[in-house]
């Protein structure tokens, strides 16, 4: 995202829009006034005290001291506006609070422009208070820092840690603004509100690449982009399409409240508007390889991947509301330069889950979701004579999860799919390897469609071996030799359709029966299919294409001007469309409908 848009842009704007009116304004009246009754240039115009009500996204209060208080910036239509690590004040014996944000004169100067600052509102020898509030709380014991949102008259708080419930309490005096032609001066009252700790409701999330934690890419909610106008699909944003850097975001990026959650080769963790590329706020430092993955959970914590310069991953717990991290994990974890690298959150167990890169010890983590503690590891280094799992990410279903492991044999190790139960910590089930492979072989892709698992086993050869189970029995239900495999499985979960991305092409296939429904062919690899509302959506070679689901016929192509990356994926969430450009025309590309 764009790097030179500051935290506080948005108020920057609407506020400089403002100003500038007033100033108008100002200059109008003084004109009807004799020159001899003028104000100085140190006094200000603005009446004080008094309570301003002119541009509907903005109003405040104005103290006898040229302050701000009660300082509101509202945008009904996103309610992103935010004010972070405001200063809070608390009297536990009463249960009250004050928060006040503060900004020094050279910042508000940067904002609002040397000519506002001339009037001589603000005060040069101290802070200036763009934010007042005061209020009451169920809970005495308030620490920590906050993040303060306006939408509408409705003002909601999230602090780092906790819940509480403070109530609006606005100032008494009500005076009017200089009344003009061009700005409202009707006085309006801010409504008390309760229940402030809930967060604004969006219409869908896209969580993490792969969706659910059967990693499906199977969005269901889709409803907005249909075969009838995904051909009417035109950039409206693109990431780091005004600069010359390299930045690749692998898998997807996560979407929350509207928001993107992104990283990418050599960058930290960003978070922004999509629509607009406009970035609101960052997280650690600059990752020295290809980024992992974000992955968010519906109560809004980010579980961030870095990778340091010795290529071991550290995981951090990140507040998506707060900006804050919650925790980092209590040791590193050995994925290597993994650009796939992904965890699975387990909501219903409060557990995380993450698999090392068998380059590394070969470890599966049970990590604990509140305080980032290691619950449990099973595993060892892949020379070592014990089980040794290997993978990027570790499907979920019904408190089991899916896993390549290698199993010791007489002489060597064997590497198959098992499932591992989570509440026992055990491997409980491994599943048979084709009769005709030999130990050459090893699982490369693999993954679940419902009632069934897949993976791929494939040698140095061009030849690959596709096989199917039932996820309770051991048995292969059926195989079939395909081209190798170049993305991960796609399932259609309400149809039971398993779609395999190969180097030639994509292909359909019954996940029950192997029967196979319709094939297409490419120019090149075909990448991690998306499926949404009856249409499939992927990368490969220099595009992004978009097919019929029913047939495979192609709906809708985008160039993106550079060949397309094998680890990336495609976001199809509320009549949005967001990809990698892997580092070419644009670092990151999002369509819309209009």
């Amino acid at each position: 995202m764009n790097r030179r848009i500051r935290l506080m842009s948005t108020i920057h704007h609407l506020v400089c829009i403002f100003f500038a009116v007033l100033m108008l304004s100002a200059c109008i009246t003084l004109k009807q006034v004799d020159k001899e009754q003028a104000s100085p240039v140190n006094v200000s115009s603005f009446p004080r005290p008094g309570h301003w009500v002119g541009e509907k996204d903005l109003s405040f209060d104005l103290s006898d001291s040229g302050q701000l208080t009660n300082f509101i910036l509202t945008t009904s239509a996103t309610c992103k506006i935010t004010i972070d690590e405001a200063q809070l004040e608390v009297d536990k014996e009463s249960g009250t609070f004050v928060i006040s944000y503060l900004m020094d004169y050279e910042e508000l100067e940067k904002q609002l422009g040397a000519a506002v600052m001339s009037l001589g509102v603000i005060p040069k020898d101290k802070p200036y208070e763009v934010l007042y509030i005061e209020g009451t709380a169920t809970e005495t014991m308030l620490t920590g820092s906050y993040t303060i949102r306006v939408c509408g008259s409705t003002l909601y708080i999230q602090p780092e840690t906790g819940s509480w419930n403070p109530q609006w309490k606005s100032a008494d005096n009500t005076q009017t603004s200089p009344s003009t032609d061009s700005l409202a001066t009707d006085v309006t009252g801010i409504t008390p509100t309760t229940a402030i700790t809930r967060t604004i409701e969006w219409e869908n999330n896209w969580l993490h690449f792969g969706v659910d934690n059967q990693f499906s890419s199977y969005n269901p909610n889709e409803t907005i982009i249909s075969k009838a106008n995904v051909a009417n699909l035109q950039q409206i944003s693109g990431s780091g399409c005004d600069d010359v850097l390299f930045a690749v975001s692998g898998g997807t990026p996560a979407i929350y409240q509207g928001q993107m959650i992104i990283t990418f080769a050599g960058g930290n963790m960003e978070v922004g508007n999509p629509l607009t590329d406009e970035k609101f706020w960052d997280f650690g430092p600059q990752s020295y390889a290809w980024a992992p993955i974000p992955v968010v959970s519906t109560d809004g914590i980010i579980y961030y991947l870095y990778v340091t310069s010795d290529s071991s991953t550290k995981l951090f717990a990140v507040n998506f509301e707060t900006r804050q991290q919650v925790w980092e994990a209590a040791t590193q974890f050995e994925t290597g330069y993994n650009f796939e690298s992904q965890v699975t959150v387990d909501e219903e167990n409060g557990m995380i889950y993450i698999v090392e890169d068998y380059f590394g010890d070969g470890r599966l983590f049970g990590v604990d979701r509140a305080t980032g503690e290691i619950k449990w590891f099973q595993g060892v280094e892949r020379h070592e004579d014990s089980v040794t799992f290997v993978g990027s990410y570790v499907p979920l279903k019904d408190n089991k999860l899916y896993i390549p492991a290698g199993i010791p044999e007489e002489y060597s190790k064997r590497y198959q799919m098992v499932r591992f139960d989570v509440v026992n910590q055990e491997i409980d089930l491994q599943y048979d390897v084709p009769a005709e492979l030999n130990f050459g072989w090893e699982v490369g892709w693999y993954g679940l469609c419902n009632d069934h698992i897949f993976e791929t086993y494939s040698t140095n050869h061009e030849a690959t071996v596709l096989a199917a189970h039932q996820l309770d029995q051991s048995n292969i239900i059926w195989q079939m030799e395909i081209p190798p495999q170049t993305g991960r499985f796609s399932c259609d979960t309400q149809q039971n359709i398993l779609y395999v991305p190969t180097k030639t092409g994509l292909i359909a296939l019954d996940a029950g029966t192997g029967e196979k429904i319709w094939e297409t062919k490419s120019l090149s690899s075909v990448f991690t299919p998306t499926i949404a509302n009856g249409i499939i959506y992927y990368l490969s070679d220099t595009n992004m294409y978009a097919l019929d689901q029913a047939d495979g016929k192609q709906l809708f192509r985008f160039p993106l001007g550079v060949n397309a990356d094998p680890s990336t994926g495609v976001i199809v969430n509320d009549g949005v469309v967001i990809f990698s450009g892997s580092g070419g025309t644009c670092d990151l590309f999002v369509l819309g409908l209009n």
